[in-house]
């Protein structure tokens, strides 16, 4: 809904407005998080529970292992701990590292993909800058239609795997990012050759609708994936880092990129050569998949 509202405030009131609804909105979604989304971090609940204990009987030493492992590093751990292991976890951990990157050129993909949308549907559709923002309903559809089925499948299929003490192998999260993997050349490809004047522009919107159900699918999948298992390991927040180390450069590079690639060339042909790397990286990283299993 963002480009939807976004593109009729900066159409009206210039782009600024567009700033000042993110922060609305972002702020109430804060507001509600802060006062009532629960408390989840087994840490942190274990933290609160220890501190009422301790207020309640008066004695200091009851602690929490949260408490423990704090009082027991220094400086150096703490630096060492923020600053040098979400490195060493990218490559001393070669799924990491391969996953991340995956999903760098996923974001990458989808920056570059909707710096095509105004010379689809400006140039080529003639649509109106601020009707621009419907053009991206289509990502808006897909996500909701990919939602049900997803859960019904996490319900029936993933849940039954889950063991006696809620523990989950990471790798049965795998199968439905695979599937979303297989889906992005689908919409890059669909995309890229359906936007021309001859063809209805319905059929890229159609076509745009895919990359929500591949996106959402391999986000949900692969971040979860390592969530899931660095709590296990207590690393969740390198884990985190060691993501962003990965995926930002990339991002910025193609980013950068990806107007001049745009504009220079027909609209097919950019989708055309992502589909193939993103062909390219699915048989790697499927391969590799099965190979680490």
């Amino acid at each position: 809904m963002g480009p939807v509202v976004g593109g009729f405030a900066a159409h009206a009131k210039g782009w600024r407005w567009t700033i000042w609804e993110l922060m609305w909105l972002s702020g109430a979604a804060l507001v509600m998080l802060f006062f009532f989304f629960p408390e989840t971090s087994e840490a942190n609940i274990l933290y609160r529970r220890a501190k009422r204990i301790r207020k309640a009987t008066g004695n200091p030493a009851l602690r929490s292992q949260s408490e423990i492992d704090a009082a027991n590093m220094t400086a150096r751990d703490r630096t060492a701990e923020i600053l040098v292991r979400p490195f060493t976890l990218n490559f001393q951990e070669p799924i990491v590292l391969v996953l991340n990157l995956y999903i760098a050129l996923i974001y990458a993909l989808l920056y570059i993909w909707f710096e095509s949308f105004p010379i689809v549907f400006i140039d080529i559709y003639h649509f109106r800058p601020q009707f621009l923002g419907l053009a991206f309903l289509g990502v808006l559809v897909g996500a909701i239609v990919t939602v049900p089925p997803f859960f019904y499948y996490l319900r029936h299929w993933q849940e039954p795997k889950y063991g006696s003490t809620g523990e989950l192998k990471p790798e049965e999260r795998m199968p439905v990012a695979i599937f979303g993997a297989l889906v992005v050349p689908i919409c890059l490809f669909w995309f890229g050759w359906s936007s021309r004047a001859s063809i209805h522009w319905i059929m890229p919107i159609i076509g745009s609708s895919f990359f929500s159900v591949a996106g959402l699918l391999l986000f949900v999948s692969i971040c979860s994936r390592f969530d899931l298992h660095a709590r296990l390991t207590a690393c969740w927040h390198n884990r985190m880092l060691s993501s962003i180390i990965s995926r930002m450069p990339i991002q910025l590079m193609l980013h950068l990129s990806s107007q001049e690639t745009t504009s220079s060339a027909r609209v097919s042909a950019p989708p055309s050569l992502f589909s193939q790397v993103r062909c390219t990286a699915i048989s790697v990283s499927v391969g590799r998949a099965h190979s680490w299993r």
